[in-house]
């Protein structure tokens, strides 16, 4: 983010390295997993919202494998 301050930055900075490099990656694995929860909820809300839209139109969508 572009808004912080500086001297915000520098106590985070302080903070974090303050830390065990355990303690860190326990936190790097905790907001690995939250980020992954994240979207696979806000994947899974948004298929649910076309599926409810398409059908409202009476669209069917087959199901496919993505290629990437």
């Amino acid at each position: 983010m572009t808004d912080t301050p500086d001297h915000i930055k520098k106590l985070q900075l302080q903070i974090w390295l303050a830390k065990t490099p355990e303690e860190r990656q326990v936190q790097a694995i905790k907001d690995n997993e939250d980020m992954f929860n994240f979207r696979k909820m806000a994947k899974s809300q948004l298929d649910s919202a076309i599926e409810t839209n398409n059908s409202k139109k009476g669209i069917r969508l087959i199901p496919c494998i993505p290629l990437i």
